[in-house]
């Protein structure tokens, strides 16, 4: 069973630009947490035994979003794409979801550089993002929400709340949308899944 998300939020934003406030979950907190769970350690789990967390190594999965359309009007959700399927090896354990877009800068006529303007580190406030497995469970049951408001800032790291672990045969299914007006550059979102798998994975 996929441990469920638990309820995350974000402090206001008062930090100074830079400042760290939300670090990912660390390996440690995420192993300890896990350990005692039938479908971690038991002999009927996803490995047959209680892996030591020497068994385990970092990888980074990512998904790349080319070419995402604006919307006719400003600060609505354009033409969702996606969504693209993340698979995993059994037994791997997401630690942290982060998410950043680029935008092609151009000249117009005038000369003026024509690019949308970003309060958030990783440009997070110009894109939603949605999260399903591929048994249709719901991550994000209310569909695209604004980047910045579910990862966090450029600064945080605060999805998911709690480490994710993920079964056999098990995926995620991600999409995108842009917020910005389809009058500028198109969007290109790039989503990297943090993770800890059993060292015989790849």
């Amino acid at each position: 069973m996929v441990p469920l998300l638990g309820s995350f939020t974000s402090k206001a934003d008062s930090r100074i630009p830079g400042e760290r406030e939300s670090a990912m979950i660390s390996w440690n907190q995420a192993y300890n947490r896990l350990k005692d769970a039938p479908e971690f350690a038991g002999s009927a789990g996803y490995f047959g035994r209680l892996l030591p967390p020497s068994a385990f190594r970092f990888l980074a999965y990512s998904q790349r979003f080319e070419g995402v359309a604006g919307s006719p009007a400003g600060g609505t959700f354009g033409p969702p794409s996606g969504p693209l399927l993340q698979p995993f090896p059994s037994g791997a354990v997401i630690l942290g979801i982060t998410a950043a877009a680029y935008e092609d800068q151009q000249l117009e006529n005038s000369g003026v550089l024509a690019v949308s303007p970003s309060y958030s580190a990783g440009r997070r406030d110009l894109f939603g993002i949605s999260f399903q497995y591929t048994n249709d469970e719901q991550i994000t049951p209310n569909g695209l929400t604004m980047a910045e408001h579910l990862l966090g800032s450029g600064y945080d790291t605060i999805f998911p709340a709690k480490e994710l672990l993920i079964p056999p045969s098990q995926g995620i299914l991600c999409a995108v949308a842009s917020l910005v007006p389809s009058t500028l550059p198109d969007l290109s979102i790039n989503v990297v899944y943090h993770c800890m798998v059993p060292r015989n994975t790849n």
